[in-house]
């Protein structure tokens, strides 16, 4: 395989101002956050350096490990009994992998701060960079940087040779062939480079691979959970950029029941929208999702986007089942909307599979269609997606769409393993 000649990378830091830790609203009254301050030392040892950011149940920030002199992250929960059983369950998660895991965040240290407001949890971790998704929005946005400085490039040139041109020149080219060659100009919006998706898929992959040999499901993989172990000013070349899997506060083990929904419902596969018990092929779903999601910039499932397109419609209530009883402005809720998106892109859903899920009869009718699907929603497949949106050719297409569909099965027992998908030929080429 001929190597790819790797560019170095040039981002525009993302700063997260101090100010933006507001520690006087409600989220800190007394069962909330804790009350941090720069240069606070903690169980003896560890210093508070700067703030990295919060999530529903836990704020981060770096610290200094004064014995050993060594940076890392410390998550810090709200002192209330919910987000401590959370934190303990991601304790109790985190323990059963290995440590020093390349790919999964490690738990370095545990212990108990108490503050005005309560106890709470500290969990010091590996100190790591900005997210999966800040990558994406990087790379995204410096490709919409690059393509409009080209576009603005052809505009001038067009206009120098055309300026030049004479009359019987433009005769001779002919109207066809000057369109056909303006048309190969399209510059089409893509997101990583295709070398660093496959990277980081493995990468990504081999977490998914060391958690479920464990036994154990993530059920939130997404990209904000998919961390950078450098910050994005300090990545120069893709040797740089090598990711880690974090927030395990709902992850469980197979040995749970598990009909309960997960994650993000962007990420999440059909069998938890429609309430089916489900195991380690949900984790591969949202695996699926990401992948097409680093190629194209575009979340695949994206209702927010679905309702953006409905609104230039002038009746978003208007679907193609006669089933739908509600009012004339009541809108789909998410997971029905998630579920007509699955349909248009990746086929129908089994009745012998799905019929036993708590919500079946929500969302399908007594034949097995789903009860509303809005006319403008059209027809459309991942082949589509790629070649149309990215501009892909019809055989990368194929070979992307080959892989992507052992991840996107709707029927949950035709994913693929994690082990099998790392020796997918499309990874090694």
């Amino acid at each position: 395989m001929k190597s790819e000649i790797v560019e170095p990378y040039d981002f525009i830091e993302e700063k997260i101002e101090i100010d933006e830790l507001d520690q006087n609203n409600y989220e800190y009254d007394v069962g909330g956050f804790c009350p941090i301050k720069i240069g606070d030392i903690l169980n003896g040892k560890y210093e508070i350096i700067s703030y990295l950011g919060a999530g529903a149940y836990s704020t981060v920030w770096k610290c200094l490990n004064k014995n050993d002199k060594e940076h890392y992250a410390i998550k810090i929960t709200k002192a209330n009994k919910d987000d401590s059983e959370v934190a303990d369950n991601e304790i109790n998660i985190l323990k059963k992998i290995e440590k020093n895991n390349k790919y999964v965040i490690n738990l370095i240290d545990v212990f108990k701060y108490k503050s005005k407001n309560g106890k709470h949890i500290c969990m010091v971790i590996n100190l790591c960079g900005q997210d999966l998704h800040s990558l994406k929005r990087q790379f995204k946005y410096s490709e919409e940087l690059k393509n409009d400085k080209l576009d603005k490039k052809k505009i001038n040139n067009n206009s120098e040779s055309n300026s030049n041109e004479t009359e019987e020149s433009n005769e001779s080219k002919g109207t066809e062939d000057s369109v056909d060659s303006n048309e190969s100009e399209i510059d089409y919006i893509r997101c990583l480079p295709m070398h660093l998706v496959k990277k980081l898929t493995k990468q990504l992959l081999e977490a998914v691979r060391d958690i479920h040999s464990k036994n154990i499901i993530h059920t939130d993989i997404k990209p904000e959970n998919i961390l950078l172990t450098r910050r994005l000013k300090r990545i120069k070349q893709d040797k740089d950029i090598n990711i880690r899997l974090s927030d395990f506060g709902t992850a469980h083990t197979t040995s749970e029941k598990c009909e309960f929904g997960i994650g993000t419902l962007e990420y999440s596969p059909p069998e938890s929208l429609i309430g089916l018990p489900y195991g380690r092929s949900a984790d591969i779903w949202s695996v699926g999702c990401i992948v097409f999601e680093l190629i194209t910039g575009h979340c695949l499932f994206d209702h927010c986007r679905y309702w953006e397109e409905a609104s230039e419609h002038s009746s978003c209530t208007e679907y193609s089942s006669s089933e739908y009883d509600g009012e004339e402005d009541d809108k789909m809720p998410i997971e029905l909307t998630l579920l007509a998106m699955m349909r248009r892109i990746l086929g129908g859903f089994p009745s012998k599979i799905f019929k036993r899920g708590k919500y079946y009869e929500m969302y399908f009718d007594y034949k097995g269609r789903l009860r509303n699907i809005p006319t403008f929603l059209e027809e459309t497949t991942l082949e589509e997606c790629f070649i149309e949106d990215c501009g892909f050719t019809e055989e990368e297409t194929q070979d992307m769409c080959d892989f992507l569909k052992k991840m996107l099965s709707i029927d949950p027992s035709n994913r693929y393993t994690a082990s099998e998908l790392l020796n997918d030929d499309w990874l090694k080429e």
